[in-house]
């Protein structure tokens, strides 16, 4: 249980107009204190420069405040004819402004952060409650670097977390500050902030610190090398979040035409749209349907090993060129044509299926393994498939060869 938890709002020569707040306290001993300062006892939660205060763990309620600035900004631009790059200013400036208050104090809970993201990505691209728009790409890819193909919004918990890192680098050096002594007093006393363990008595600021800790190590690997890259980052008696948070955020590859898009002489809604157009799958060129069934390099050298493997080496063609050529096949039941048909509907449909993965649900696998991955999955397909078909005599050697894939 807590010791004695007092939070004095404000004073004022009128006791009855002073609140006290205490939790854990004996009834006897809090009456007691009533008594001998005749305040006024507050009730949890409550806010403390605008910040949510309570004695347990703080729930999404607690943050209707900032939910709700948040809607009433978005909402107020939505009315505007504002350009997709304008969206994404905003939302850098403005809405983050408005988070980085909170998440320089405590570790906001996941629900207020899904809720946040489920707001800007409706502002962003245009959706209104009962009417859905596309969305063109995932918040998640949004969310990275120019260098990663992205727009370079901030991801919310990640930057949680690194500027509670700050603290943490705060509390570890025992620098002037009041409340790094308070806590080297009061909650971390004898022991050593990074092996001790939550207990009962910890504040929810206190406890966020301590998960953020350990989210760190994990990280890293252990205490050690956590403590020196936060030495690392600090330059000027300042720490460089930016280090930080490129650590506590999941990276994407690198692309090759970010030096070609985001410049200074392209105009920002321009640079925008030409990132939506970019391949999900090669990122190097316009995802148009030519480009990717099979000009994508991708997609090219999936088709190409399908091809070997159906014994048509030597040619590949795009995706209407091998229709042409299927069309004016003579015999289309024969073994070879079913074959055909099957692998290449199969690869469309697996092509776009990755295409849509990475897109709106930010699920990309190294290169050479989603090559390997849909290459595989297309035989799988195919095979089942073409098994369940009656074969002739002649074809059965064929399929037997199919059943070992």
């Amino acid at each position: 249980m807590f010791e004695l938890v007092c939070n004095v709002i404000w004073f004022t020569s009128q006791p009855d107009k002073t609140n006290i707040y205490m939790g854990g306290v004996k009834e006897d001993v809090k009456q007691s204190i009533l008594r001998d300062t005749n305040f006024v006892e507050g009730e949890f939660p409550f806010r403390y420069l605008g910040v949510p205060l309570n004695e347990g763990k703080l729930n999404k309620s607690m943050f209707a405040d900032l939910l709700s600035k948040v809607q009433k900004c978005l909402h107020s631009w939505a009315k505007q004819r504002i350009s997709y790059a304008g969206k994404i200013s905003l939302i850098n400036s403005v809405i983050f402004g408005l988070e980085q208050f909170w998440c320089s104090t405590l570790l906001i809970p996941k629900g207020v952060i899904k809720l946040i993201t489920k707001f800007c990505r409706h502002f962003l691209w245009g959706s209104e409650e009962g009417k859905r728009k596309l969305i063109m790409k995932s918040w998640g890819s949004c969310c990275t670097p120019h260098s990663e193909g992205g727009f370079n919004i901030k991801e919310i918990l990640s930057w949680n977390k690194c500027i509670l890192c700050k603290w943490i680098w705060i509390v570890d050096t025992h620098s002037d500050s009041l409340w790094a002594n308070w806590n080297h007093t009061y909650n971390i006393k004898f022991g050593d902030f990074w092996t001790m363990s939550v207990k009962p008595c910890h504040s929810e600021s206190w406890r966020s610190l301590l998960k953020v800790r350990n989210d760190l190590v994990a990280k890293i690997g252990s205490i050690a090398e956590a403590r020196d890259f936060l030495s690392t980052c600090i330059s000027g008696g300042k720490m460089q979040l930016h280090k930080v948070y490129d650590l506590l955020r999941e990276p994407n590859s690198k692309v090759s035409w970010v030096r070609a898009v985001w410049n200074k002489a392209v105009v920002p809604k321009h640079s925008f749209i030409a990132v939506l157009a970019m391949c999900v799958l090669c990122k190097a060129a316009s995802e148009d349907h030519q480009h990717l069934f099979f000009q994508c390099h991708y997609s090219s050298h999936i088709w190409k090993h399908l091809l070997d493997w159906m014994g048509l080496r030597g040619r590949s063609m795009r995706f209407k060129s091998e229709l042409h050529w299927i069309a004016h096949r003579r015999h289309r039941r024969h073994w070879k044509f079913l074959w055909v048909t099957t692998c290449l509907n199969a690869l469309v449909y697996s092509i776009w299926e990755e295409r849509n993965s990475r897109i709106f649900n930010n699920v990309e696998h190294a290169v050479e393994h989603a090559v390997e991955h849909v290459i595989r999955r297309v035989q799988f397909l195919v095979s089942v498939k073409l098994l369940h078909v009656t074969p002739s005599s002649h074809e059965e050697e064929v399929l037997y060869g199919l059943n070992s894939c």
